[in-house]
């Protein structure tokens, strides 16, 4: 993308020349010229538009925008196709309120297109804002339009942790501490199986091992000043991630108070089931632990199973991992926060004001543009969406896992580990959009319904326990297992009934999420036409009276 601050003419006249758009064939506008091969119109229209300007700042400065658009050599057989995707794009990224030429070039030895937009909009007369994240946004709408077409795109080549500029001088001198940490972490996991034996071996190798007031874990290698969260170290290096890369394997976290420990040994802890008086316990072997101050951190292999006990010591039942939801409360979802991209307020030096009502003001644009995104209007659709994104979320922590593991499985500088590398860049910036795409949704719903947060909660751990039989679930409890008592947060109906609402249809507690939140949607829906109703009646009987 490159800006045009003279001669938007000769641009305009370079892009349309016939030699490299079949005789001018391949040439696009929504300016109101006849000829979309007539540069001078198009110049003069762009200008005309240009005088119109109304926004503040300096007028003349920047009169046009160029974007090209480039496809893989060899991939596109028609040039109509790769012009189609250039109006497309241009029409999205202008959205109808700018005026664009597009020209498709087949001089090279691949196919691509140049878009020029002006400036300055001929629908209000406000000049295109370029930030920070445009580019990044075009290249998002570009690939979009691409995918739909079986078009291949361009993968991140960098990772979601960016280096402060003393870190790359570093690197280029070979002299990064945060390398030599990496690699020393690396070596501890290489040889080691259990947390112990890995804090252990890394400070064996000098390196302090602590615990932030965030309960993440924190770094000191020899010669560093102050310490460093694990997070910062990129993709592989979270505590969960370096917990599957000791166990080889991808694992779920369920955290316990110390409270419920009942045994405690060198060779694992036991811990007793909540709610259950100590007839359930659940046995973990500690190369699974890590402590946090008062809470122990329990990650268990995700595909296993682990064995349920009595009171006695004895096996009650083998469950799937998941199955200690029902009584364990699930961690909350961490955002992996993308270093380097950090919010504008987080730069700012002023006041404390100041820097709270700049957050403010882009909490509340990244919840209009989510939903916008998804299309949300209620509540409810909001509550839905953010379970979604929390289910695509638990996925792609899931997969980063797994990544981090076969990345130790490839052999050092092979193509295998550097497209390893490059997917869990891309999983890591997927998982933090998705995480603060169901942020901003939640904070929607939050403000229309008080509940909308706990109502989040019931239903993603409804997702987490899907497909779980009913015998499990009484295992790990003990007791019969009641479903409503997940979704109880969702039973808005008995809030209702309170107020004279229609009773719950008989078969309420057989039915399932879905039909139940339908019928309670169907319900409001109802109660709401009727209170219309009995308005206008009201209305009309007042009406009649004053006219009498």
């Amino acid at each position: 993308m490159h800006q045009i601050k003279a001669t938007v003419g000769k641009a305009i006249q370079y892009v349309t020349r016939d030699d490299a758009t079949m005789g001018g064939m391949l040439v696009s506008t929504n300016t109101a010229v006849v000829d979309p091969n007539d540069w001078r119109a198009i110049e003069a229209q762009f200008r005309a538009t240009a005088d119109t300007q109304v926004s503040l700042g300096a007028k003349g400065d920047v009169l046009a925008h160029h974007v090209i658009q480039s496809f893989k050599p060899g991939e596109i057989g028609s040039p109509r196709l790769a012009h189609e995707v250039g109006v497309e794009f241009a029409e999205k990224i202008t959205r109808g309120q700018f005026e664009y030429v597009v020209a498709t070039h087949l001089d090279k030895g691949h196919m691509h297109n140049h878009i020029l937009m002006n400036a300055v909009s001929h629908t209000h007369g406000r000049k295109f804002r370029v930030v920070k994240t445009t580019l990044a946004g075009f290249r998002k709408t570009s690939d979009a339009l691409c995918l739909e077409r079986s078009l291949s795109v361009i993968q991140p080549r960098t990772v979601s942790v960016s280096p402060s500029i003393g870190e790359v001088y570093a690197r280029a001198r070979g002299a990064s501490k945060l390398d030599a940490l990496k690699v020393a972490i690396d070596r501890a996991v290489s040889s080691n199986s259990s947390w112990g034996e890995y804090e252990l071996a890394l400070r064996a190798q000098g390196v302090e091992v602590g615990r932030s007031q965030k309960r993440t874990i924190t770094y000191r290698a020899p010669g560093m000043a102050r310490v460093v969260r694990d997070i910062r170290l990129g993709g592989g290096y979270a505590e969960d991630q370096i917990m599957a890369r000791l166990g080889k394997g991808s694992v779920m976290r369920v955290d316990v108070h110390e409270s419920l420990v009942a045994r405690s040994s060198e060779t694992g802890v036991t811990v007793k089931v909540p709610g259950t008086n100590g007839g359930r316990l659940v046995a973990v072997n500690a190369a699974q632990v890590v402590r946090h101050g008062s809470t122990l951190r329990l990650y268990l292999p995700a595909e296993g199973k682990q064995a349920i006990l009595d009171a006695r010591g004895g096996i009650v039942a083998q469950v799937p991992t998941r199955a200690l939801y029902v009584a364990f409360a699930p961690p909350e979802r961490a955002l992996i926060k993308v270093y380097g991209q950090r919010a504008a307020a987080d730069q700012l030096r002023g006041s404390r004001a100041l820097r709270g009502e700049l957050e403010q003001m882009h909490a509340q644009e990244s919840q209009l543009n989510t939903r916008a995104r998804y299309g949300i209007v209620t509540a409810q659709q909001a509550v839905r969406q953010a379970v979604d994104l929390g289910t695509q979320l638990d996925a792609g922590l899931r997969e980063i896992q797994t990544l981090a593991v076969a990345i130790d499985n490839a052999a050092p500088g092979s193509q295998e580990r550097r497209d390893l590398t490059v997917r869990m860049a891309a999983t890591q910036n997927r998982c933090a959009e998705l995480q603060e795409s169901a942020q901003a949704l939640v904070r929607f719903a939050s403000e229309v319904e008080r509940d909308a947060e706990s109502q989040v909660k019931a239903m993603t751990l409804q997702e987490r326990l899907a497909g779980l039989s009913r015998a499990d679930k009484e295992a790990v409890t003990g007791r019969p297992a009641e479903d409503k008592e997940v979704v109880k947060h969702l039973d808005r109906a008995q809030v209702d009934e309170d107020r004279g609402a229609e009773e719950k249809p008989a078969r309420w507690a057989e039915m399932a999420l879905k039909e139940r939140t339908d019928w309670l949607r169907q319900r409001d829906e109802r109660v709401r036409r009727q209170q219309q109703q009995q308005r206008r009646n009201d209305d009309n009987g007042t009406n009649g009276r004053a006219r009498r």
